[in-house]
């Protein structure tokens, strides 16, 4: 017997070696190129996979190019390499290939697998588990856009989910969590904050094949709105992909958590929803919580826009969100009567511009215009004890121009030894870190 990737199995075959049997597991992720290789080397083929989840990923480039050949050299659908696994090649190739539905299913809780049954396998499957207590969790995020675009690339993040699961992590016994989510560099943030040798972060694509004590679903998208003309977004065919909601469910063998934005969870008409109405009905609605995870932007999305106009009526020219930071300051400093703050003071009279920066970040220091949010200082000493920078993140991470003023203001005021601390608006619990910023400060 031998052990190999479809790759590399001519390589690790003696030359001219012929098998008897070449079994190729995870066939719906078999690309037909690699898989071709492996069968010149083998008398007979297993190929053994889930038609249910997930095809291979490849270059877009390799798949036009593909498309291109196979279009000149009229190559029947069933073998072209674009639109086929080798388990879906073979089936729709040979019509009359034998067919085995592997039935019994024992990686998941009964309560797991049984959505998965039904939804994606006609009630084929046979769990051979047994449930032991609740195995489906839901988490609603509080009103408002959380996911933001990806400001170096691609994609969506989510940093209240993120957020919502740096409070789950502590409260589990698990001996291994998966946190998964459609989006790369959602993956990535969470893989940068809890990776451990006990919690994983990555795709749906990666954890095909695998599985975990416990799933973390981060599902990162605002809703699940459709367009006006009824025709369903890329957005929306993307998370709401059958085969990769199949495999994300199935990962978890003993508990699946999703955590949902407000209006997913209250979306109709979709695998999501149908997941969520599952869940509860299974468990009840208290199986559904909405999360405690706030933050005092939260009035700024647009499901609050009356509240905070009436709330600032009579300060319409200044930035709300500075005008909501000032609310949580007042409150704090209020046990801090040798602490005092301004809004709003010029960068340039702060700092010493030492000696070694560009004209560039010269220029900008000493401009007018260029200010830092929040200066705290000690009343009696007069001496500058931080700053604290508010950052709305269309302004400071959307935007290059900003971004880099950033770094040439964090830069110049770390060099004066006057700390500056960043809170972005989807960020959360700015009271308790801004509690926490004063106790490093307080006698």
């Amino acid at each position: 017997m031998v052990l190999s990737t479809s790759q590399s199995l001519l390589n690790n075959a003696p030359r001219g070696f012929c098998f008897d049997y070449l079994i190729i597991d995870e066939a719906s992720q078999g690309d037909l190129l690699s898989s071709t290789l492996a069968m010149s080397c083998a008398t007979n083929l297993v190929v053994v996979g889930d038609s249910r989840q997930l095809q291979q990923i490849d270059e877009e480039m390799l798949f036009e190019q593909s498309e291109l050949l196979a279009n000149k050299h009229e190559v029947p659908e069933a073998y072209r390499y674009s639109s086929n696994s080798i388990l879906k090649s073979v089936k729709d190739a040979v019509k009359t290939v034998p067919t085995t539905l592997l039935k019994e299913h024992y990686r998941c809780a009964p309560d797991i697998i049984n959505f998965c049954n039904q939804m994606f396998y006609n009630g084929e499957l046979v769990a051979m588990t047994r449930n032991e207590g609740n195995h489906l969790q839901i988490i609603k995020t509080v009103e408002g856009n959380h996911a933001r675009s990806n400001p170096s690339g691609s994609g969506l993040y989510n940093q209240r989910e993120i957020d919502e699961i740096a409070l789950l992590l502590p409260e589990n016994n698990s001996k291994s969590v998966g946190i998964i989510s459609p989006f790369r560099y959602q993956a990535d943030l969470l893989t940068q904050q809890f990776a451990s040798e006990t919690v994983e972060a990555d795709t749906i694509h990666k954890f095909q094949g695998r599985q975990k004590e416990e799933v973390i679903l981060s599902f990162v998208v605002n809703s699940l709105d459709q367009d006006p003309n009824k025709e369903k977004s890329r957005l929306y065919n993307f998370v709401t992909n059958e085969k990769l909601l199949n495999v994300a469910i199935s990962r978890g063998r003993k508990k699946v958590t999703a955590i949902v934005a407000d209006k997913v969870y209250h979306s109709e008409n979709n695998i999501i929803s149908d997941f969520i109405k599952y869940a509860e009905y299974l468990y009840g609605t208290d199986v559904s919580r909405e999360s405690t995870v706030t933050s005092v932007f939260d009035l700024l999305y647009s499901e609050h826009s009356n509240a905070l106009l009436a709330k600032y009526k009579n300060r319409p020219d200044k930035h709300k969100t500075e005008l909501l930071m000032c609310d949580i300051i007042d409150e704090l400093l209020a046990d801090y009567s040798y602490i005092g703050y301004a809004m709003h003071t010029r960068l340039g009279s702060l700092v010493q511009v030492p000696e070694g920066i560009t004209e560039a970040e010269r220029k900008y220091i000493l401009h007018p215009w260029a200010h830092v949010d929040f200066l705290f200082y000690n009343k009696a000493s007069k001496a500058k004890l931080f700053v604290l920078e508010v950052d709305g993140i269309r302004y400071h991470e959307q935007d290059k121009k900003q971004s880099v003023h950033d770094r040439i203001k964090d830069k110049i005021l770390e060099s004066n030894q006057i700390p500056v601390y960043r809170f972005k608006t989807n960020q959360s619990n700015e009271k308790q870190r801004l509690k926490d910023i004063l106790k490093v400060f307080s006698h």
